[in-house]
């Protein structure tokens, strides 16, 4: 049984509640192989990460529209965020905060290295105009061949 949810959101909502709420009644319907809370509080850390740079970086505050997917292919959960900021890759960005001072860690400027942590795949796209960010995890494991 596949599991796909589709979603915009416009105007002066609580974004991450409502993605938190969508992708959360996914997972809770769905089976995870390994660690189940903490895959599933993984998925969920990831994807408020993403919504949260959109928001704050790509549309510097301002209300616009977030287009979230939610789909399970085989053993592999897939969420894509769609917006229409300016082009961004967030998967070129090397480096997060400088963190040499360790009298004065910036608060944020975490968001990238915390999705690439806890999601196993991160992939950009720009399509239509839009900026195209796909988090990709494993729910069942590949049992390996001997």
């Amino acid at each position: 049984m596949g599991v796909d949810v589709s979603m915009k959101l416009c105007g002066e909502v609580d974004y991450l509640r409502l993605v938190w709420q969508a992708v959360g009644g996914v997972l809770e319907s769905i089976s995870i192989a390994e660690d189940e809370e903490q895959t599933r509080y993984n998925i969920l850390l990831g994807v408020q990460e993403a919504v949260t740079n959109i928001l704050k970086h790509g549309y510097g505050g301002e209300n616009a529209p977030v287009y979230l997917e939610v789909r399970k292919e085989g053993g592999q959960l897939f969420i894509e965020l769609q917006d229409e900021a300016p082009p961004f890759d967030p998967t070129k960005v090397v480096m997060g905060p400088d963190t040499e001072n360790s009298s004065f860690l910036p608060e944020g400027g975490y968001g990238i290295q915390i999705i690439r942590a806890v999601m196993d795949g991160i992939e950009y796209q720009r399509k239509d105009n839009r900026n195209c960010l796909i988090l990709s995890k494993v729910l069942s494991p590949v049992a390996t061949r001997i």
